[in-house]
Formats: structure tokens, sequence, C-alpha cells
């Protein structure tokens, strides 16, 4: 039976693909060898789920008991040759951002559910959904050598999980909305508003910037 509670399994799992494929191609032109790689892929897939078990006491961590997608991680490390030829490089920037913009979503949004329904307050489910879904990106950008993209980046990013969560946690918990409706809902509006940002909306956040 679909419930609440496989949506959040599913869209763990959604969101650790989106951010080991964001992972994959950030390494690209970095001169890392094949280990390294690996581990930059596996650290960007479950760096977010690491920080929100420890944060709501989840034993055992997700990754331990999910090992499929650790030998997914090495599938896609072993092949990532072949995915850069398939996706021609001015395909892969647009790639990695959708990539990530599912990785924020999915994981903000099932993240924030978890805590509510382990019994944190709502802030608190809002602040560990933000947590969750931003640290995989901050995991890759340090790979990388990049600034993350959470205290670099002027279109929405922390905001809007930020929002995406409080709106999840309003529509569900506040309205009664059904969490397979509003959960949803909410991943694809950070999604669009995350790639619409990214395709040119002129939508910059500069409240600290200056």
């Amino acid at each position: 039976m679909w419930t609440a509670a496989l949506f959040a399994e599913v869209a763990d799992s959604v969101g650790m693909v989106g951010f080991a494929v964001a992972g994959l191609f950030a390494v690209r032109g970095r001169s890392i060898d094949p280990v390294g790689v690996f581990f930059a892929v596996f650290a960007t897939a479950f760096g977010g789920g690491i920080v929100r078990d420890l944060l709501l006491d989840f034993r055992p961590f997700y990754w331990s008991t999910h090992t499929h997608w650790i030998w997914f991680c090495l599938i896609l490390t072993v092949f990532k040759p072949a995915i850069n030829r398939i996706l021609a490089r001015r395909f892969e920037n647009f790639t990695m951002q959708l990539a990530d913009a599912v990785g924020l979503s999915f994981f903000a949004v099932s993240s924030c559910y978890r805590a509510v329904e382990a019994g944190e307050a709502p802030i608190v489910a809002v602040l560990i959904g933000v947590a969750t879904g931003v640290f995989g990106g901050m995991v890759r950008d340090v790979f990388t050598g990049k600034v993350p993209a959470v205290v670099s980046d002027t279109n929405p990013y922390a905001s809007l999980a930020f929002v995406g969560c409080w709106v999840f946690y309003f529509m569900s918990y506040s309205f009664g909305v059904d969490p397979m409706v509003s959960g949803p809902l909410c991943v694809l509006g950070i999604i669009a508003v995350r790639m619409a940002c990214y395709l040119g909306l002129p939508l910059r956040i500069k409240y600290f910037s200056e």
C-alpha cells in the first residue's frame, strides 16, 4: 500500500540517486583517482542522510542498511567515462543542476517528514530537512574545491529548501493535506523554482551579500 512512510523511503532513494549523479558530474576535469571519484559520489549521495540520522538518532545508519545504493555509486564510478561520452559537455551542467535540485528537494521534504514523525518541533523538523538537503551538495563542493553553493549561490538554495519544508509542514499538519499529496507537490515546486532560476529566472537573494 502506498503510504506516506513509503513515500519518504522512495524520496530518500530518489534524492540519493540525484546527489550521486550530481557528484559524478561535479568531479569531471578534476585530477582525482577512481577511488577518490567513488568517495566523492558516495559522500555526496549519503552525506545528507548521515547528518539526518545523527540528528534524529536513527540507527543503523541509512547507508549501512541500503548497501545496494553503495553498489550503485560504485557502478556510476566505473561507467563514468562512458557516461561522459554519452552526455555531451553542453548537457552536463544542466544534468548536474537538475540532479542537484532533485537531491535537494527529495531529501529536504522526506527528512522534514521523518523529523515530524519522530516527534520533533516544527522548526527543528524544518531545519533538519534543510540540513539534510544541502549537506550533500556541500560535501560535493568541498571535494571539488568549490565554495559551497549554500553560502555562494545567490539563486535560492537553502532558502528554497527552507520555504519548501515549511509549506510541506503547514499543508500536511495544519491544513490536513495528505503528505502523499503535499510531499510530491513541494518536491516538484522546489525543483521547478531551482531549475527556473538556472534557466534565467531573475530571482536572486542578496539580503546579506553586501
